[in-house]
């Protein structure tokens, strides 16, 4: 289905709003010669709120060949009605319980049929004219295993409240997140190459419950290199489910415990996947420690990170949010993460 076409049969907003992707267009050029088909997989359960808009902002995109497959888990709010109602512009969908995001994600990769896929929350939206960028970017090295843009913050009302956070991997790529190399790649901005997927295996590990998104990112980059693109293709919706920040320590020890899934016997490179998980932890401790409203188990939070990782426990931010859990509270906490 062309845009055109898409265009010509989109419904009616079923909770109509102001703004993208309600009453302003994609201005981008729909087709052009060599264009690879994206397939976009939204992962969906109890999100009525939000799933209209980001079906929208995908079927909206000014271009041509696209998938949008929508797994949902069995949700019984207001997603029934979006599916019913968006069923014949949706390449896939299906609604019945599965074993959480990751298996959803993994259920929406066995049916893409895409060169270029990604997977979005159900809370997250693409913006304007990212698939054409993307498109243009994979076109100029097709042998790469992602593509990268920047992303903005919205919060729940779909209000933009952050720049555009540019994406960056410190001496390019490829590379091997795992040992301590610096970066910000986004899953809300990254399309990954369906032959990179192939080849490092085109499933998340459902086992993990906030990193497999990370987890995906790191064997991609270590065997192809990703292109990076300034231009803003999705907004990340902050807001109080958000399960990075409702369960901070959970997350964190999750994601500490990624850089020792790549031991191999390499004695530097383990000592440095070592060094990293620690940093991590003791990076998630001192997150804990800020968000707590309770001034001993701050306290205690930031004495665990010191015996985590003392190297990381004297850096000047590290110094600055002792400050502010000890009640000198002048600033917020987001000045010290």
């Amino acid at each position: 289905m062309t845009y055109a076409e898409r265009c010509r049969r989109m419904v009616a907003p079923l909770s109509p709003r102001a703004g993208w992707p309600y009453d302003m267009v994609d201005t981008s050029q729909p087709g052009q010669p060599g264009d690879p088909r994206f397939s976009i997989i939204i992962p969906s359960y109890q999100q009525g709120e939000y799933l209209e808009e980001a079906i929208r902002s995908v079927l909206l995109q000014a271009y041509d060949d696209v998938e949008c497959i929508v797994v949902d888990g069995g949700s019984n709010d207001t997603t029934p009605h979006i599916l019913a109602a968006y069923r014949d512009l949706l390449t896939w969908s299906v609604s019945e319980p599965d074993r959480g995001q990751a298996h959803a994600v993994n259920k929406g990769f066995a049916v893409a049929q895409g060169r270029l896929l990604t997977f979005m929350g159900s809370d997250d939206m693409l913006m304007p004219g990212a698939l054409r960028d993307a498109a243009e970017r994979w076109k100029a090295d097709p042998t790469c295993g992602a593509v990268t843009g920047a992303f903005v913050y919205m919060d729940s009302a779909s209000c933009i409240m952050s720049s555009p956070r540019l994406p960056y991997v410190e001496g390019g790529t490829p590379a091997d997140f795992s040992t301590g190399t610096s970066y910000r790649l986004h899953q809300v901005a990254t399309f990954y190459s369906a032959a990179c997927l192939d080849e490092v295996g085109r499933t998340v590990q459902e086992e993990l419950r906030y990193t497999m998104d990370r987890e995906l990112l790191m064997r991609v980059a270590r065997v192809r290199g990703i292109t990076l693109s300034e231009a803003v293709y999705a907004a990340f919706r902050m807001h109080g489910a958000n399960k990075s920040d409702a369960d901070t320590l959970p997350f964190y020890r999750e994601f500490a415990a990624l850089p020792l899934r790549f031991l191999d016997g390499n004695t530097a490179a383990d000592r440095s996947r070592r060094r990293t998980a620690r940093r991590i932890l003791a990076h998630g401790y001192r997150k804990y420690a800020l968000q707590s409203p309770s001034l001993w188990r701050g306290v205690l939070s930031m004495l665990r990170m010191m015996t985590i990782a003392p190297g990381y426990a004297c850096r000047v931010s590290s110094l600055r949010s002792w400050i502010y859990v000890l009640r000198l509270r002048r600033r917020s906490p987001e000045t010290f993460a």
